[in-house]
C-alpha cells in the first residue's frame, strides 16, 4: 500500500476543508441570497397590488372599462416582470374580470382573489404551475368601507434568479481565488515550516539506524520543531554514551558468563549425579513397598507372614538411617532434601507398617483416628509418581476440597489404596490414564480409582475380591491383594465395588461411613 507524505496529506486535508467550507458556503449564500430577493419579489407585488387598489378612487372609475383596460396596458408596459394583471368588479352575480392583461382571464377569480375579498386584506402566494416561480398577489378595492372589486396580479421572479446566479458566480469566483491563496501559502508554509525540518530530522535518524550515533539534526529554530530536534540531540548523547557504557559492561559480562558456565556445567552434572541416585532410590523404595504390600497380603498365613515382616523390617530401618545421614548433608540442595524427607516418611510409615504388622499377630486392637482422605491419597500418588512416568501413565486427583475427615486407621488406608493403584499400573503395561477421585455422597466419604487399562470381564468381577484368586499372569500375584483390601474396608464399616469404565478400563470404588459430626484434625 502507497504511503503518503505528511505534506500531501496536509494539502490534501486543506484542500478537502477549503472546498467543501467555499461550497458549503456558497450554496447557503445563494439560498439565503434567493430567499431575500425572492421576499422581496413578494413585498413589492403585494406592494404593486395595493397601489393599482387604491388607485382606483370611484365607483365611476371602476365601471369604465376602456379606462381600467388602458390602465392595466401602461402598469404592465412599465413593469416587465408582470406576467398578468386583472381587475374584477363586484356585482349582483359575484366578482367579474372588468380588465386583464390576458386574453383569456379565468371564468371565476382564483382563491387568492376569494380570500382577499372575503378577509378585506392583500393576499400573496407562491405559483408554480408554469415551471417559473412567481408570486401571486390579490388586493380588495373598498370605497367607502365597502368592497366594490379586486385587483389580481403575478409577478415573476426569472429576474430575482437570474440576478442571484450572477451573484453566487461571483461569489464563487471571490470563494476559489481566497481558496487557491490559502492552499498555496499553506503548501508553502507546510514545506519550509514542517516538511523541510521532518527530512532533517528522518535524515538523522537514518544516519544513527546504520549506525552513526555522531549524526545531529541540522535544525536551529526555536519552535516546536526546534525543541524536537534539541531533544533529539540530547536523547543521541545519552545514547552515545549508554552505548559506550554497555560495551564496557558487555564485556564484563561475557567474562561472567563463561564464568558461570563453567559453574553450571559442573552443578549440572553433579545435580544430574544425584538426580539419579534419588531415583534409583525412589524406584528401590517403591519395589520395597510393593513386596511390603505382597508380604502383608500373605499374613493370613500365620507365622511365616510375620518372620518376613520382621526380616523385612530390619533392613527398612538400616535405609531409615542412611536417608536420615544423607539429608544431614550441608550441599545438599533444598529440592533434594525434600525427596529425602519425603522418602524418610515413607520408609518410617513402611517400618510402623511392619511393626503393625507383628502385633496383628499377637491381636493387638487397632485404633481409628481423624484422618484425611484427600492427604491418603496425594501421598500415595506422590509417592508413585516416579514408577507412573516411567510406566507412561500420566496420572490425575480430583479431590473433593470440602470432604470431611473420617475416622480410620491411616496404615490400613494407605495399604487399600497403594493396592488399588498397584493393580491399575500392573493393568496398564503399555500405559495410559489413572484417575483417583475423592467425593462426598450423603453419609460416606467415596474414593474412586479408575485406570485405561483392558477391563474386567463380567464373569469375573464377582470373584476378583476372592482370597487367592488373580487375573495376573503365573508368577504375577498372589490373589490377596483385593481380599486384603475388602477386609479392611468392611473392617471399617465400609464398602468396595468394581465396575468397568465405559470408555475402557476399570473402576474400583470405596465407601467409607462419615461420623455424625465433624471431628476435630
Amino acid at each position: 500500500m502507497k504511503s503518503w507524505s505528511l505534506r500531501f496529506k496536509v494539502t490534501a486535508l486543506v484542500v478537502v476543508l477549503v472546498a467543501g467550507s467555499s461550497l458549503a458556503v456558497s450554496v447557503i449564500h445563494g439560498w439565503l441570497a434567493f430567499r431575500a430577493v425572492r421576499d422581496d419579489v413578494r413585498v413589492r407585488a403585494a406592494a404593486v397590488t395595493s397601489d393599482i387598489a387604491y388607485g382606483v378612487t370611484t365607483i365611476q372609475e371602476l365601471e369604465n372599462r376602456e379606462l381600467l383596460v388602458a390602465m392595466v396596458r401602461n402598469i404592465m408596459a412599465a413593469r416587465p416582470t408582470l406576467r398578468w394583471l386583472d381587475i374584477y368588479a363586484a356585482g349582483q352575480g359575484g366578482l367579474a374580470v372588468v380588465a386583464s392583461s390576458r386574453e383569456e382571464p379565468p371564468p371565476r377569480p382564483p382563491d387568492t382573489v376569494t380570500q382577499a375579498v372575503a378577509e378585506g386584506r392583500t393576499i400573496t402566494t407562491a405559483d408554480t404551475t408554469r415551471g417559473q416561480e412567481a408570486w401571486l398577489a390579490a388586493a380588495p378595492i373598498r370605497l367607502g368601507g365597502t368592497t366594490v372589486g379586486a385587483v389580481s396580479l403575478a409577478l415573476s421572479l426569472e429576474g430575482a434568479s437570474r440576478l442571484v446566479a450572477g451573484l453566487w458566480q461571483q461569489f464563487l469566483l471571490v470563494l476559489a481565488a481566497a481558496s487557491l491563496t490559502i492552499i498555496l501559502g499553506l503548501a508553502l508554509f507546510t514545506e519550509r515550516g514542517i516538511n523541510r525540518p521532518i527530512r532533517a530530522l528522518l535524515d538523522t535518524m537514518a544516519a544513527v539506524e546504520r549506525g552513526d550515533l555522531s549524526a545531529t539534526p541540522p535544525v536551529t529554530r526555536r519552535d516546536e520543531m526546534g525543541r524536537l530536534a534539541s531533544g533529539l540531540t540530547s536523547m543521541l548523547t545519552r545514547i552515545r554514551e549508554s552505548h559506550d557504557e554497555n560495551v564496557r559492561l558487555l564485556a564484563q559480562i561475557n567474562r561472567f558468563n563463561q564464568d558461570l558456565q563453567s559453574r553450571i556445567a559442573e552443578a549440572t552434572q553433579e545435580l544430574a549425579s544425584r538426580n539419579e541416585e534419588l531415583r534409583r532410590a525412589s524406584q528401590v523404595l517403591f519395589d520395597l513397598q510393593r513386596e511390603l504390600g505382597r508380604s502383608k497380603r500373605l499374613a493370613t498365613m500365620g507365622h511365616l507372614a510375620a518372620t518376613i515382616a520382621h526380616e523385612i523390617g530390619s533392613p527398612l530401618n538400616s535405609i531409615a538411617l542412611h536417608l536420615q545421614l544423607l539429608a544431614r548433608s550441608p550441599n545438599l540442595a533444598p529440592p533434594d532434601r525434600e525427596r529425602l524427607t519425603t522418602i524418610d516418611g515413607q520408609v518410617r510409615r513402611l517400618v510402623q507398617t511392619v511393626q503393625e504388622h507383628l502385633t496383628a499377630s499377637q491381636r493387638v486392637t487397632r485404633r481409628a483416628e481423624p484422618t484425611d482422605l484427600n492427604a491418603l491419597v496425594r501421598g500415595i500418588t506422590d509417592l508413585m509418581a516416579p514408577v507412573l512416568a516411567a510406566k507412561g501413565i500420566e496420572s490425575r486427583v480430583v479431590a473433593d476440597c470440602g470432604l470431611p475427615r473420617v475416622l480410620v486407621d491411616p496404615p490400613e488406608i494407605q495399604q487399600v489404596i497403594l493396592n488399588l493403584l498397584t493393580n491399575a499400573v500392573d493393568a496398564m503395561s503399555a500405559g495410559g490414564s489413572l484417575t483417583v477421585e475423592t467425593a462426598r455422597r450423603a453419609d460416606a466419604a467415596v474414593l474412586r480409582v479408575a485406570d485405561s487399562g483392558p477391563g474386567i470381564p463380567g464373569e469375573l468381577q464377582g470373584r476378583i475380591f476372592e482370597p487367592f484368586f488373580t487375573t495376573k499372569p503365573e508368577g504375577k500375584g498372589t490373589g490377596l491383594g483385593l481380599a486384603i483390601c475388602r477386609q479392611i474396608v468392611e473392617r471399617h464399616q465400609g464398602s468396595i465395588q468394581v465396575a468397568n469404565t465405559p470408555g475402557g478400563g476399570a473402576t474400583f470404588e470405596i465407601a467409607l461411613p462419615l461420623p455424625s459430626r465433624e471431628v476435630p484434625a
